[in-house]
């Protein structure tokens, strides 16, 4: 159910970000399609097991030269289509039950000058390209968070909750920062949300730091690329 939760979740992101881009996709809540250019670090097709994406790939192809597909499961070979695998993730989970320590001097971005400084910060803004668009930090169901040093954002996340057969969670994404102070925005997620689960997705290497404050592994996700 959790990995339910987190694909919904993923695909509400996707809805939000390229909804503030003007964008026109459609969504379930275990895929997605955008047959149009989409930002940087997104996929046009995120399918599931039981999708045949044979029809979606063809007309992606027809009309796009770059483009790429998340696959929730790991179950479909895109290599056939043309396609080399960009990387390996893990969906995870963090249950409601589990507690943390109380985080610090943790933010949440309140006006469109602290989201620049958020997306500043975050630093992967590829020149000439938006990722997000301003209203997104008015957007009812996300958050940008910062844990604050010195005045300065010194690491931080994205938050975004959704609800899925009336079952709410929240997703964190986007990181950036160093591990000590990235942590502090996590805790500040389990303070802000704690009658909900955490849900996102990372790559392997990269989740054992939340692996230690308790998240599981929900199962394998692959994201390709043409």
């Amino acid at each position: 159910m959790l990995r339910d939760l987190a694909i919904a979740n993923n695909i509400s992101w996707y809805g939000a970000i390229c909804g503030a881009h003007g964008l026109t996709f459609q969504a379930t809540p275990s895929s997605w399609h955008c047959l149009a250019p989409v930002p940087p670090y997104y996929s046009n097709l995120i399918v599931g097991p039981d999708t045949d994406p044979a029809p979606l790939v063809s007309r992606l192809d027809e009309g796009l030269t770059h483009w790429s597909v998340k696959d929730t499961h790991a179950t479909h070979d895109f290599s056939a289509y043309g396609l080399h695998k960009l990387f390996d993730a893990t969906w995870y989970g963090l249950p409601v039950r589990t507690q943390m320590q109380p985080s610090s001097n943790v933010a949440v971005v309140s006006n469109r000058h602290e989201f620049d400084q958020w997306i500043n910060a975050w630093g992967e803004t590829p020149d000439g390209k938006t990722v997000f668009p301003t209203p997104l930090y008015r957007h009812p169901q996300l958050q940008f968070v910062a844990r604050m040093e010195n005045g300065t954002m010194a690491a931080g996340l994205a938050t975004n909750v959704s609800v899925l057969n009336g079952q709410s969670c929240v997703g964190i994404s986007n990181r950036f920062g160093e591990d000590a102070p990235w942590l502090e925005c996590v805790r500040y997620v389990r303070d802000a949300y704690p009658h909900l689960p955490i849900v996102g997705y990372d790559r392997l290497q990269d989740f054992k730091l939340l692996e230690a404050l308790g998240f599981q592994r929900l199962g394998p996700l692959t994201v390709w690329i043409k």
